[in-house]
């Protein structure tokens, strides 16, 4: 081999070497488009795809880090692959600052974008919102939906001592979103005399509204938390201490006992036994 031979060839390999693109998938800046109460629209630009293949590219978020991974935070797959890519976020909460990064894997590892953010809309009800028959206690992640607490409240028992239901356990729930399955399920059980919580609400009409229904315990923990306390601090709406939920304790083997929540006063028990006379507050939901 001539003397320009050794010369030539290892400029050739500093050439090839030097021009090699990087394996790291670079992005431009982010670009959110339009936000709504539970949804974004997002773009993102990869301006430098790496020489490995794209396995998968999108979007990751987080409302509680600024750093959002596809192992530790809401993320979407897009089916655009191209280097210009975008999508919709959807199921996110309202009136919420999210921080976004788009992502893209390759067979070397995730490579992430520079982070921004956005701010969802807020939702058009408020806390003791004066609505459809009553007051909003509860607004859903939506911000289109909640429960309202009726402006008109009764006295009654859970159950009425002649009609041989005192004692049966019905197996009603005491999560939020279930008053209104746990009051159909009590009538469904036959305790339908109307001196009674559940057969009040679900007779009511009031504001031009029949869907009213007795509230469960975390239901009536919410107004208690979000309505009663909080807006109507110095406007007492439902006078006395004690009101009655939809919800039974979680033994069977004490029928005749469900569950009540203490709005004013210091009453400090959290049951009591379903042939006595409390305060009712019907709701519905919107």
């Amino acid at each position: 081999m001539s003397r320009l031979s050794w010369l030539i060839l290892p400029f050739l390999f500093w050439s090839c070497t030097k021009e090699k693109p990087s394996a790291e998938v670079k992005f431009s800046d982010l670009k959110i488009s339009k936000t709504g109460l539970t949804y974004a629209v997002v773009e993102a630009t990869m301006i430098q795809p790496g020489n490995s293949p794209i396995i998968q590219q999108g979007f990751c978020w987080s409302s509680s880090t600024t750093k959002p991974t596809i192992d530790s935070s809401g993320f979407m797959v897009s089916h655009q692959n191209t280097a210009n890519f975008s999508d919709t976020i959807k199921g996110i909460a309202f009136n919420t600052k999210y921080y976004l990064r788009s992502f893209a894997k390759t067979g070397t590892g995730v490579y992430y974008s520079n982070t921004d953010s956005f701010t969802t809309q807020n939702s058009p009800y408020q806390l003791g919102q004066n609505y459809q028959g009553g007051y909003i206690f509860y607004i859903d992640s939506t911000g289109e939906h909640g429960l309202i607490a009726c402006k008109s409240y009764g006295h009654c028992t859970w159950t009425y001592w002649l009609d041989g239901m005192n004692y049966v356990h019905i197996g009603t729930g005491s999560k939020l979103g279930m008053g209104q399955s746990n009051t159909r399920a009590i009538i469904q059980a036959g305790v339908t005399h109307p001196t009674t919580a559940a057969k009040y609400c679900d007779d009511l009409v009031y504001g031009g509204f029949d869907d009213w229904f007795l509230p469960s315990s975390e239901e009536l923990w919410t107004l208690r938390a979000n309505l009663h306390q909080e807006w109507a601090i110095t406007n007492l709406l439902y006078p006395g201490d004690i009101y009655w939920s939809s919800s039974e304790v979680d033994f069977v083997d004490y029928p005749h006992v469900a569950k009540i929540v203490v709005l004013n006063g210091s009453a400090d028990f959290s049951s009591d036994n379903k042939q006595y006379d409390h305060g009712v507050i019907p709701v519905r939901k919107f």
